[in-house]
């Protein structure tokens, strides 16, 4: 219960916390001080101006899950949930700097909601097992920050707390707000000239690039490409041989849409693939609208049953489905198939209860009959033969769609598929493009071109970067993310070596990201620590520091040359081959366990995190990153590298 005292004619109420003594008021300031650098943090990462950067909040980490998930945004609007906080926190910040006197009780209440939020947010991390360091940072402050004002007690607090606190929040709101829009609209600019690039290549390659002859209705003899079982999506071989110039590997047993369009779009898909589905209603209602485009289908799955070319499994019902999809096309033909593929979009490749889907009776097909056919060889060889098609075309994830045989590489594309459909259809109605079908490119020349379109990545320099000397500025960039025990990083760096005798030196930059998480703390739990690798990354850094550009790639060539046995080597080993470059040995060994050389690691390990890459070594030539490294015996950074040497003496 409340009381009132009287001392000397001014009433006094105990109902109204106080900020007695001053140290609880500078405690609750630093505790919402923590909340609002931290929220901060996560508002600066959801407008992009940090990105993937933020260590421990990449996009497979908890904090990216969460932040980008149902979670992450207040429902009915978008507006992000980390906008609001910071707003939030901003407001409680200037109440509580104007209320040095006290809190009213309308303040209190909306801490308390506040308080009673954040432990909303922390159960529901809790609950999906994603605990976010930077949210949980959040409502910790916030907790404490509540905790001080239950426990600090003074006189009624004057009401410009209340109007600054509101003030500041809806400042800091309109504020988030424009940057928003600011952010929206220089992506949608981005976006559109990433659109016009796209749509300008594929009239130009419509234009001049060699006509296929085949029809795309006609139905393909299967070709086995000689390749390894096993191979991860993102690691198929292809064969380059001469079968593959032979065929059309667009060809396709379903069409649906005018045979004599215009526009030919070809979709390679997987029936429980996220983006297929997207993709297949966005063409869907293009088909809907236009008269000139039509629609070709071939087969995908993730799945080993019937895909050989996949590391592991990733759809499970993904061969089934396309299978049904042949079955419903050899029983009832055309109009069936495409009944069938539309109904497994629909449903997500999935067949309820593991059962024949519905459909099947409601195509007027006997279930016997048509379990009977989807079972057979017939559907298990067509599917095959796509799977073959998809990887001589050097598909590297699906949906993989071509425009009139020019590949359409949606992942470079920040708005929708179809305006740029759109876009090309009115190019060839007003004669500035032919409708002419062309043959897309295969084995070494796919790959070249896969990193010839690429985006140019924006590399932010480290503090300090050593770079080769007496290198020619004309001479090709390099940009390598490594790590000295890989030995995918040994092959690379031979592989370097090896063109660089034959054509001369390329200006080379070596990025570290050690495969340890020792000096890699953000590193997946999954991958298994690789001794020396830390090491062999410190190693690099002090060369250059101490040494010079020169010691640094002396240091680098002699660590890639002993890298297997980096792991069994102690400290005293490298600080003895230091001092056999010149290098001097003291200041190099106390460089090696400087807070400087962890900096400069650290650096690299946020870059590489930040562009999204995912593999090691990740390597850049003119700034554009090669997607993949081999096609079977064939390494591609000489085919690339030549290419970017051709262009130079042209």
């Amino acid at each position: 219960m409340s009381k009132s005292r009287n001392q000397g004619g001014v009433v006094q109420s105990d109902a109204t916390p106080t900020l007695t003594p001053m140290f609880l008021w500078l405690l609750g300031l630093l505790f919402i001080l923590v909340a609002v650098v931290f929220s901060g943090l996560l508002s600066l990462k959801q407008l992009g101006f940090i990105g993937d950067s933020l260590p421990g909040c990449g996009p497979k980490s908890a904090c990216g899950a969460l932040t980008s998930g149902p979670f992450g945004r207040i429902p009915g609007i978008g507006w992000p949930v980390s906008y609001l906080g910071l707003s939030w926190f901003l407001g409680l910040t200037v109440a509580w700097l104007l209320a040095r006197r006290g809190l009213q009780m309308s303040i209190v209440w909306l801490i308390r909601l506040g308080a009673v939020g954040s432990l909303g947010f922390v159960l529901i991390m809790v609950a999906k097992g994603q605990i976010c360091p930077y949210c949980l940072v959040v409502h910790l402050g916030n907790f404490a920050f509540w905790i001080v004002v239950e426990n600090a007690r003074r006189q009624s607090a004057p009401s410009n707390a209340v109007v600054g606190g509101v003030a500041a929040f809806l400042l800091a709101t309109l504020v988030l707000a424009g940057a928003q829009i600011v952010q929206s609209s220089n992506k949608a600019i981005r976006a559109a000239e990433e659109e016009d690039l796209l749509v300008q290549k594929v009239l130009d390659q419509s234009n001049t690039a060699t006509k296929t002859t085949a029809p795309v209705d006609e139905p393909q003899q299967e070709t086995t490409p000689d390749t390894s079982p096993g191979e991860p999506i993102d690691d198929v071989t292809n064969d380059d041989s001469d079968t593959t110039s032979k065929r059309d590997l667009l060809a396709s047993r379903w069409l649906t849409g005018d045979a004599d369009a215009p526009v030919h779009v070809v979709m390679i898909s997987d029936y429980q693939c996220p983006d297929c589905r997207s993709f297949e209603k966005e063409i869907q209602r293009v088909l809907d609208r236009r008269g000139d485009v039509s629609l070709s289908i071939k087969h995908f799955p993730m799945c080993t049953d019937c895909n050989k070319h996949m590391k592991k499994t990733l759809h499970h019902n993904a061969c089934w489905a396309a299978r049904s999809a042949e079955a419903a096309g050899i029983l009832g033909g055309e109009e069936a198939f495409w009944e069938m593929h539309r109904w497994l979009f629909e449903n997500r490749g999935q067949f309820p209860n593991g059962q024949l889907p519905p459909i099947v009776e409601e195509l007027g097909f006997d279930p016997m009959i048509f379990q009977e056919i989807m079972t057979s060889d017939e559907t298990l060889e067509r599917v095959k033969s796509d799977v073959n098609d998809g990887v001589e075309l050097g598909l590297f994830f699906t949906p993989m769609i071509f425009v009139n045989g020019v590949e359409v590489k949606w992942q470079l594309l920040q708005t929708s598929l179809t305006p740029t459909v759109d876009r090309i259809a009115e190019a060839i109605a007003s004669g500035r493009a032919t409708a002419d079908r062309v043959t897309p490119p295969v084995g070494i020349e796919k790959f070249v071109a896969d990193w010839r379109d690429g985006r140019r990545k924006q590399i932010r320099p480290s503090n300090r970067e050593f770079l080769r000397p007496n290198v020619s500025t004309d001479a090709p960039h390099i940009t390598a993310f490594i790590d000295f025990i890989s030995p995918n990083t040994a092959t690379f760096l031979h592989k370097i070596r090896e063109w660089e005798s034959e054509n001369g030196l390329t200006n080379l930059q070596l990025r570290v990201t050690p495969l340890n998480h020792d000096c890699n703390p953000g590193l997946p739990e999954r991958i298994k620590d690789r001794a020396g690798s830390c090491m062999a990354a410190r190693a690099l850094k002090a060369a250059g520091l101490i040494g010079g550009n020169q010691s640094a790639f002396d240091m680098a060539w002699w660590l890639i040359d002993n890298g297997p046995s980096l792991g069994e080597m102690d400290e005293q080993t490298i600080v003895d081959q230091a001092a056999s470059f010149g290098i001097d040995a003291g200041r190099f060994q106390s460089a090696m366990n400087s807070a400087g050389v962890d900096q400069l690691i650290a650096q690299d390990i946020a870059e590489f995190n930040r562009l999204k890459f995912r593999g090691i070594p990740s390597i850049l030539v003119q700034n554009r990153l090669i997607p993949r490294m081999n096609v079977e015996d064939i390494y591609l950074l000489g085919p690339v590298l030549d290419e970017v040497l051709s262009k130079k003496t042209n």
